[in-house]
């Protein structure tokens, strides 16, 4: 999983370590961190600049001759080639020594007769785009010499970090990473900051709930007069950092609920929408085309998202052309669920349907839908605007808190050290646990999204790695061996 090392921070009160110090720390008691990789990589040498004048190329038509500030004082003749730069403009300059992100080395070079000192660079040369027209041209107020990468917002470092089969439930989400982490430090976990969204008398969804053995929970909420945009630049930066493609405010923001708390969501064209939302099986033969217009045969093990007319998602894999969120949208049904993983990871392998969404409920996730329906309704009331509607919550299954007894001898007998009561508590408070003292047994109560903790052996693994695998001494076991007793009665040839 690719996980943001500015978005950690957005919820932990303390500066974290190094990339490098907080990997260390994760791979010794949580998860292994398989890469670093620093986002503006490429970029080190690559500075603002302003073009201070251009002429043409004494012997090349298409090429111009242009003198460019990168400093204070320092001004470097240049040869380029785009038809597109002027003087007066701040552009991006690779200085000589740069190693671009396409594997480009800037050196100092002779083109048809005239020194040129360092490269003016196109957004694909950047690693920004596929394909650039021309150069990149920077906002006018930008500061001469200042790096790229921080102009540009490329500084942040990504940590390919590998979450455990046990923990795919709440780890592939930002929030719980950083509630990890907080453990792990000592610092004080913040939840994301709660926002004011307009709640207003419109339309409220009707959910119908035909499949409940395979969807515990469905909620929904009518959201009227968005305005379909560009994302925020926070948004856009937190999702590219991990890889996903901006597409539009709406879209986005359940990107980024998913992202950050490892709730799938989705957004339907409220307009689009015939009548209730029907969460049933397919029919047989039902044929369903997906946003990327893939056409698909269905069968009835396939659990759609419906409308009175006809299916607007294959449920929690893929959402469907029919109410597609575009640029004309006004109106939109906002979607947060449980779904039965087994049956999601038959579909998914069956269709050869996978995705983001697909992967988190095939590993089973807390109810969380709440939660992140709160959290898409304030990015978007940000970024759309909009009324938000009542919210419709179809819980056929709830979640219930996992309750557990602890001994804290128990602690010590099973890892071979001595830990006391007190370390015991403090230790599970710190992930999140709720502890209270039970005579001589501690009254432990798991976090909603840790529904891995079934029984005592979880909390005591929990008390073990936060405290440090490796500080628990290897010993041999001792124990009295008997040797054999030759028994007479029994004759065995060569005795």
């Amino acid at each position: 999983m690719r996980v943001s090392y500015n978005w950690l921070q957005d919820y932990l009160d303390k500066k974290l370590p190094t990339p490098e110090k907080l990997a260390e720390v994760l791979t010794m008691h949580a998860f292994e961190v398989e890469g670093i990789i620093p986002q503006g990589k490429g970029l080190e040498n690559v500075v603002v600049g302003e073009v201070l004048e251009k002429k043409k190329h004494p012997n090349a038509d298409k090429l111009s001759l242009v003198k460019i500030k990168v400093g204070e004082g320092e001004i470097l003749n240049i040869v380029c080639g785009a038809p597109n730069i002027e003087a007066g403009q701040k552009v991006p300059v690779a200085l000589i020594g740069a190693e671009l992100p396409n594997g480009m080395k800037i050196e100092k070079r002779e083109v048809r007769g005239e020194v040129s000192r360092g490269m003016v660079c196109s957004g694909a040369e950047l690693g920004l785009e596929k394909q650039s027209s021309g150069i990149m041209t920077l906002d006018k107020k930008t500061k001469i010499g200042t790096p790229i990468a921080k102009v540009l917002g490329l500084n942040d470092t990504i940590l390919d970090i590998a979450i455990l089969p046990n923990r795919n439930h709440d780890c592939l989400g930002h929030l719980w990473v950083a509630k990890e982490v907080a453990a792990l430090l000592n610092f004080k976990f913040k939840e994301p900051r709660a926002q004011k969204y307009k709640v207003g008398k419109t339309k409220k969804v009707t959910v119908e709930n035909k499949a409940k053995d395979l969807c515990s929970r469905y909620m929904a909420r009518y959201v009227a007069g968005v305005a379909t945009r560009p994302s925020p630049e926070w948004v856009k930066k937190r999702l590219e950092a991990v890889g996903q493609r901006s597409i539009s405010n709406i879209v986005d923001a359940t990107n980024f609920v998913m992202l950050e708390l490892n709730q799938p969501m989705h957004a339907f064209d409220a307009d689009k929408v015939s009548g209730k939302i029907i969460i049933r099986r397919a029919k047989k033969g039902e044929r369903f085309v997906t946003l990327d217009n893939q056409d698909f045969e269905l069968d009835e093990d396939v659990l759609l998202i419906a409308d009175d007319k006809e299916a607007l998602a294959i449920a929690g894999i893929k959402g469907g052309k029919k109410a597609e969120v575009d640029a004309n949208t006004k109106n939109i049904i906002l979607e947060a669920a449980n779904f039965d993983q087994a049956n999601i990871r038959r579909t998914s392998q069956k269709l050869g349907l996978k995705t983001d969404s697909s992967l988190r409920y095939e590993n089973g996730i807390a109810q969380m839908a709440d939660l992140a329906m709160e959290r898409v309704s304030e990015i978007i009331s940000e970024s759309a605007g909009g009324v938000f509607g009542e919210k419709t919550d179809v819980y056929s299954k709830k979640q219930k808190p996992v309750v557990l007894g602890l001994l804290p001898e128990d602690v010590s007998k099973f890892l071979g050290i001595e830990v006391k009561e007190k370390e015991i508590s403090a230790t599970l408070k710190r992930l999140g646990f709720g502890v209270k003292k039970n005579g001589k047994a501690i009254r432990v109560m798991a976090p909603m999204e840790r529904i891995d903790i079934e029984a005592e052996a979880d909390l005591i693994e929990e008390v073990a790695r936060v405290y440090g695998l490796y500080k628990i001494p290897s010993l041999m076991p001792e124990e009295i061996i008997i040797p054999p007793q030759r028994n007479d009665n029994v004759f065995l040839p060569g005795w």
